[in-house]
């Protein structure tokens, strides 16, 4: 069988007829469904239980000579050739029956072959699953071991200048050293407490201004309204200033009206003796 019908069969064949090549049992073949289409054998490889050994038995399984079993096998015994005295052939019959006894016996050995290379192959695969998840575990906890070691080593190198621990003294020093910052954070968590206390006090004073500016400019609004009714004001007191300054004046010209019309009148009834 050439590569082109391998491929045709692993693509489109059902599971039965997949089984019928040699080392494909059902687990196998429901493998080979689960993983189509391949687009060459190297890519059917990747199936696990799929070799290069197994494609290349299946392709040389067509080519093995079958055995010819259209001849009838006769039980009647040949006819003896040449004399009594001399050794009888060997029967054709037998030496059929044979070849077919032997064709049996191969098939039941591929056939249990196949079985037993099933088995081994699914336990393989679930050996493999259980030490494969072992062994990650196993792989990504010295990883992880290995880089918090590095890690160590490093934030060491950076404290210290170099890989070497510390003595006894300068662990002192060091905690010394530590207690100061830590009072100097302490200090400095204070001071942030009372700048935050200053900020509130200056938002709530922040708040407050924005009110006065409110009240402000609604007081300077009153003021303009005042001035503007005061400047009103002023202007119909003028006007009232001339209407009084105008009836004084109509006053005056009337009295003086009325003085010289009393003159006039004295005059005119008053009698004239000194011309008697």
């Amino acid at each position: 069988m050439d590569e082109i019908k391998i491929l045709d069969l692993l693509n489109n064949g059902s599971q039965d007829e997949l089984m019928t090549l040699p080392g494909i049992g059902p687990v196998l073949a429901n493998r080979l469904i689960a993983a189509r289409p391949f687009d060459s054998l190297e890519a059917a490889q990747r199936v696990n239980g799929i070799s290069a050994n197994m494609l290349k038995r299946i392709a040389d399984a067509d080519e093995e000579p079958e055995a010819d079993t259209s001849k009838p096998v006769s039980d009647e015994p040949e006819p003896e050739l040449g004399n009594g005295d001399e050794t009888p052939a060997e029967s054709p019959s037998t030496s059929i029956k044979e070849q077919i006894e032997e064709e049996d016996r191969k098939i039941k050995q591929e056939q249990s072959a196949r079985q037993t290379e099933e088995t081994l192959s699914d336990k393989f695969e679930e050996a493999s699953k259980s030490h494969g998840s072992l062994r990650t575990i196993l792989i990504s906890s010295a990883i992880t071991a290995l880089v918090t070691i590095l890690l160590t080593l490093a934030v060491l190198g950076g404290i210290n200048g170099s890989l070497k621990f510390a003595t006894s003294t300068q662990v002192q020093t060091m905690q010394r050293e530590a207690s100061q910052l830590s009072a100097q954070t302490d200090t400095f968590q204070q001071d942030l407490d009372g700048l935050r206390g200053r900020v509130d006090i200056l938002e709530d004073m922040g708040d407050r201004t924005a009110a006065l500016e409110a009240a402000q400019q609604q007081l300077a609004a009153d003021q303009e309204t005042l001035s503007q009714q005061v400047t009103d004001l002023q202007t119909e007191i003028a006007a009232l200033n001339e209407k009084v300054t105008s009836q004084e004046e109509q006053t005056q010209r009337f009295e003086t009206f009325l003085k010289d019309l009393q003159t006039s009148l004295i005059k005119l009834f008053t009698p004239q003796g000194g011309n008697q």
